[in-house]
């Protein structure tokens, strides 16, 4: 428990913060911008909701081959942005679902992750 707590206060990084990712396996993820939703001390990673849509991957636990809006990655892995910069989803969705993406960060910033509502960016 103070061990936990000890390395929620060294991240650099809180839930509902945006950042880009800068380290990946995937090319295809290079540059995405992310949602944080939780640190996962158990395999020291945050886990994050990609803004551009599903991606294919390989599950980090398990090996196996996935398609998911959700990934994790290392801290170092991610370089912060300002949190209500919707231009920069704007960019990095281009023809994905942009509204999505911005009622995830409200809903994080409030401590609810449901989406109620949302229409599709045109």
């Amino acid at each position: 428990m103070a061990q936990e707590i000890e390395n929620q206060q060294a991240r650099r990084f809180r839930p509902g913060d945006m950042a880009r990712v800068v380290v990946a396996r995937e090319a295809k993820l290079l540059n995405q911008i992310v949602i944080l939703e939780r640190w996962r001390p158990e395999l020291e990673r945050w886990s994050v909701y990609l803004t551009g849509g599903p991606t294919d991957g390989v599950s980090l636990q398990s090996g196996r081959p996935m398609n998911s809006s959700r990934a994790v990655f290392r801290e170092s892995s991610l370089a912060w942005l300002p949190a209500r910069d919707t231009s920069l989803i704007k960019a990095s969705v281009a023809g994905h679902v942009v509204a999505e993406a911005a009622a995830i960060a409200d809903g994080a910033q409030q401590g609810t992750h449901g989406i109620k509502n949302v229409a599709p960016h045109a």
